[in-house]
């Protein structure tokens, strides 16, 4: 068993269907939040669960497949992220 399979089992042992959605997204929710530069690859994001922090990349890929798991359809959706018009609404904020 592989630690997907394990984490799966873990936190969906004995719930329906509704509270085991909801665990698994708190459980991925709580792990602390780090840039670890080696979990950014898609393909390493389970290390997510070896390391205990990662940041949002692999929180979403290990989010979806856990709820794929659970025959969830999932949808990714990507938006730009501009950190310099972040920095200057903040600056303009009295």
């Amino acid at each position: 068993m592989n630690v997907i399979d394990e984490k799966f089992n873990e936190w969906t042992k004995g719930l329906n269907p509704l509270q085991a959605r909801v665990n698994i997204f708190r459980n991925i929710r709580d792990i602390p939040y780090a840039v670890v530069p080696s979990i950014m690859d898609y393909r390493r994001y389970t290390d997510i669960l070896r390391v205990g922090k990662g940041s949002c990349s692999p929180k979403h890929f290990l989010l979806c497949e856990m709820f794929r798991r659970l025959d969830l359809p999932v949808l990714f959706v990507v938006y730009p992220h501009r950190w310099d018009e972040i920095a200057k609404i903040m600056e303009s904020i009295p």
